[in-house]
C-alpha cells in the first residue's frame, strides 16, 4: 500500500501566456506580366508573471512563402522562417 505524499506549493514556475496568431495572403500582379502569390503567417507568445503581471519573455515565430510566375513561365518558390525569443530573467 502506497503512503500518501502532501504536495508542495509553487512546483509550477508561476507564468501565464497570451498567444496571438495572423495569417495574411496576397496576390500581386506586376506591370511586367509576372503574378506573385505570398502568404506569411505570425505567432507570438509572451509570458508574463502571474502575480505582478511583469513580462517575462516573448517568442515571436514568422513564416513566408512566395510564389512567382513570370510571364516567360518560369517559376520562384521563396520560403523563409524565422524565430525571434526575447527572455527578460
Amino acid at each position: 500500500m502506497d503512503a500518501v505524499v502532501p504536495v508542495a506549493r509553487g512546483g509550477g514556475r508561476g507564468l501565464k501566456a497570451v498567444q496571438n496568431a495572423r495569417e495574411q495572403c496576397s496576390n500581386i500582379s506586376g506591370a511586367d506580366g509576372s503574378f506573385t502569390q505570398s502568404k506569411k503567417t505570425v505567432k507570438e507568445q509572451r509570458l508574463f508573471n502571474a502575480q505582478n503581471n511583469a513580462h517575462v519573455e516573448t517568442k515571436v515565430i514568422s513564416e513566408q512563402k512566395r510564389k512567382t510566375t513570370r510571364k516567360d513561365g518560369t517559376v520562384v518558390v521563396t520560403e523563409s522562417k524565422s524565430l525571434r525569443k526575447v527572455c527578460y530573467f
